[in-house]
């Protein structure tokens, strides 16, 4: 780093101490930004900026401002982070650095000339043309993207929930799309453990769904489906009454693979959900990252399955035709 031969060596240290944030600076930013951002919609940085500098008491900068630093002088006292012309720079940067952990966890959307609007021209109101303004909150977007890492193993459509789920949102329901997307969120910020547990709830969701289908075909499903421990079960009977009375368009080899999997997903997730003494190799294997993309990408497929099995269950329940 090439520094500024005008400033006093001895003020070096002191300078980068003052001008950086602390880790408490920037989470006080983020509730800052978070409150003002909740109470009046889009605001630019600069508001933002000057907002944490309103609640530290740091004057906004006047004109011919400027740091008298001598050469003989002690740096302590000259150079804190409470100096006006270091504070605004501290401040500056926490709140960039908050905007930036807000952006990269969804929480915040860029947007440029949040004041702007958007017009039309050219409208007739009797013998009066004119325009008409709208407010518009334009997204901030780049002249260029490129993906943060390359794809993992299954694709992008590991990268995107609506990609992920655009043929089987219907099975899954609201919370079962919810349980994807967290799990898809949590896959890529590294947490495969937390990934790989939601996916298996994700199944459970499109097993429950097929069992609500097929609610007046087993009166013991019927039962099961209305007792809140009884996931097994309900994924067994489901898989019984679509094997016995030949439902869902399938044979029975795709269907005990179909229970595979779900099994398969059930036995990570109560080994996930339930860390006890006792590890398994085996199972741990499953929650890295790349038997954990594996998962999401054979799972992908073992939903899609599930999805055309409910789209050829006939519409509307019947009779229970078994006890």
């Amino acid at each position: 780093m090439v520094r500024n031969t005008h400033v006093p060596p001895q003020f070096h240290a002191a300078l980068d101490e003052a001008l950086t944030p602390t880790r408490a600076d920037v989470l006080a930013a983020k509730q800052l930004v978070l409150d003002t951002l909740a109470a009046r919609g889009a605001v630019t940085t600069d508001a933002l900026e000057a907002a944490v500098r309103e609640r530290e008491g740091v004057p906004a900068l006047t004109h011919g401002e400027t740091l008298d630093l001598q050469a003989d002088a002690d740096p302590a006292p000259l150079a804190r982070r409470d100096v006006p012309q270091l504070a605004r720079v501290r401040i500056a940067r926490a709140v960039r650095r908050a905007l930036a952990e807000l952006a990269a966890s969804g929480v915040v959307l860029p947007v440029r000339n949040p004041d702007g609007e958007v017009s039309i021209h050219n409208v007739r109101s009797g013998n009066t043309t004119g325009g008409y303004y709208a407010p518009d909150v334009v997204e901030e977007v780049a002249s260029s993207y490129a993906l943060t890492s390359p794809p993992a193993l299954g694709g992008t459509a590991l990268l995107d929930t609506d990609l992920y789920t655009a043929d089987i949102a219907g099975l899954l329901g609201e919370r079962g799309v919810r349980c994807v997307d967290e799990a898809l969120r949590a896959h890529r910020r590294g947490m495969h453990l937390a990934a790989v547990n939601m996916l298996g709830s994700a199944s459970e969701a499109a097993w429950y769904a097929l069992g609500e289908r097929l609610r007046g075909r087993s009166a013991q499903l019927a039962r099961k489906l209305d007792e809140d421990t009884a996931t097994a079960a309900v994924i067994r009977l489901v898989h019984e009454t679509l094997v016995q009375q030949k439902l869902g368009g399938v044979r029975r080899e795709a269907l005990e693979e179909l229970r595979s999997h779900a099994t398969y997903l059930r036995d990570l997730r109560n080994y996930g959900l339930h860390p006890r003494g006792r590890v398994s190799a085996d199972l741990e294997h499953h929650f890295t990252e790349h038997a954990a993309a594996l998962t999401f990408m054979t799972s992908h497929r073992y939903f899609i399955r599930l999805a055309e099995i409910a789209a050829h269950l006939p519409a509307g329940d019947a009779q229970p035709l078994e006890s």
